[in-house]
């Protein structure tokens, strides 16, 4: 069955907050194994969020006649690494009502017109990997490693603690760490500070929204996965006393010097100058939506 539109009907523009309720009501209707609250909480979660200046702070809607036709979630965050900051956009729930499908890539050359920002998506649906693979996109990871990280050595002089609003940042906390940890708490989050010798390191797991019959957590921060590999046996027993006996790091194969098993599968992709660091999931909509 062929479609035939008028293009002057049709426009795509921000997601405004006018627009809460109507894209709420889209996506439920486009996903219908989440419920409208669920969509709802996670509009809220992403307008709260910090945003940047002169982004979107939703995303894009595709408009015909008033009503909305198509959607296209974006989550902007400032990241800042070794001393840098640059512009990161997690890409989420893109949809188009199915005669309106023609004009779906209007959405995409709105989002992904601004060639500073990197793009990410680690969600993929597997029936749109060739459409990010045409959009540009590259995996920065193929698949997922688990790992028993309470069955590993405890090094001396270390030690780890539930990250509070009374730690304060210093030379080996940073002001936008402490800010990460403290927000991902918020969301949820299990946020950590690892102590070695007198040195801080910041680590962010997230536990599944849903009860699953193996509790597991999976890695959304650390700095490099060399830190996690260290304070494997101090973090797995304060993730254990939380009832998570497993952790879900994000890999290429498997991890040297962690205990567990490679599993291929569920990739990440990314798009534009500064690719994600595997162990960084920060602000994306894996946490937010």
């Amino acid at each position: 069955m062929k479609y035939k539109l008028a293009v002057s009907a049709i426009r795509c523009r921000d997601i405004s907050g006018a627009d809460i309720k109507g894209v709420t009501d889209f996506l439920a209707r486009h996903f219908r194994d989440c419920h409208p609250d669920f969509w709802r909480r996670a509009l809220e979660r992403i307008s709260q969020h910090s945003g940047v200046a002169g982004y979107p702070r939703l995303g894009y809607l595709l408009e015909s006649d008033g009503s909305i036709v198509g959607v296209l979630l974006l989550i902007f965050t400032a990241i800042e690494d070794n001393s840098e900051t640059y512009i990161r956009c997690s890409v989420s729930s893109w949809c188009v009502d199915p005669e309106f499908r023609p004009y779906a890539s209007m959405l995409v050359s709105q989002a992904l017109k601004r060639r500073e920002v990197t793009y990410v998506n680690a969600t993929p649906a597997p029936h749109t990997w060739p459409i990010l693979d045409a959009q540009g996109y590259y995996r920065y990871s193929c698949g997922r490693f688990l790992s028993m990280l309470a069955l590993h050595r405890l090094p001396t002089g270390c030690s780890v603690k539930t990250f509070t609003p009374l730690i304060q940042p210093g030379n080996d906390l940073t002001p936008f760490e402490a800010e990460l940890l403290l927000r991902h708490q918020q969301l949820g989050c299990i946020s950590l500070v690892c102590t070695v010798d007198g040195h801080r390191s910041p680590f962010v797991f997230l536990p599944p929204r849903k009860r699953r019959i193996i509790p597991y957590v999976t890695l959304v921060f650390c700095r490099s996965i060399k830190d996690l590999v260290y304070c494997a046996g101090p973090l797995g027993r304060a993730l254990l006393m939380r009832g998570f006996a497993i952790a879900v790091v994000d890999a290429n194969g498997p991890i040297p010097g962690l205990r567990g098993w490679f599993m291929h599968g569920k990739p990440k992709y990314f798009r534009g100058p500064n690719p994600p660091r595997i162990g960084d999931l920060a602000y994306s909509e894996l946490v937010m939506v």
